[in-house]
């Protein structure tokens, strides 16, 4: 299955040699390809199938599928890693704007982009209020906080 999908078993030639008997690994092979091919596109929603329906092999699929969410993933690792630089306790309760902080720190994390600790620390002590100086001045002057 995985040599269909990565393309690391490619199509065998549709003809044997000579030409004019056809190649029975090939028809296994496109039959094989058929039914992962049937299998993910089946699998999918119906919306995001409609985006990749001119693909004709299950790794042209798997592809654009991976295109398709690839870029869908990078969109939501820009807005979190911004979400993390710009957010600010303002009127929260601290305990809603450690949460929301660290919920943007899960995201990255699921999606394949973790923060490190010490950023996130950074951005919270960053997005705190003036009451909070004299401990924000404080822990930035920590070497390591973790």
């Amino acid at each position: 299955m995985e040599g269909h999908l990565l393309c690391t078993k490619p199509s065998p030639a549709p003809m044997l040699t000579n030409a004019e008997t056809p190649n029975p690994d090939y028809e296994d092979w496109i039959s094989k390809d058929n039914y992962l091919l049937c299998f993910l596109l089946n699998s999918l929603e119906g919306t995001i199938a409609q985006q990749i329906t001119g693909a004709t092999t299950c790794h042209l699929t798997w592809k654009a599928i991976q295109n398709l969410y690839g870029a869908h993933n990078r969109a939501k690792v820009q807005i979190c890693r911004a979400s993390l630089q710009t957010t600010r306790k303002g009127t929260q309760l601290m305990t809603d704007y450690l949460s929301s902080m660290k919920q943007f720190a899960d995201n990255l994390s699921a999606a394949g982009s973790p923060y490190p600790t010490c950023d996130l620390i950074s951005c919270v002590l960053v997005g705190l209020d003036e009451e909070y100086l004299p401990i924000t001045t404080v822990l930035q002057e920590k070497t390591y906080l973790t």
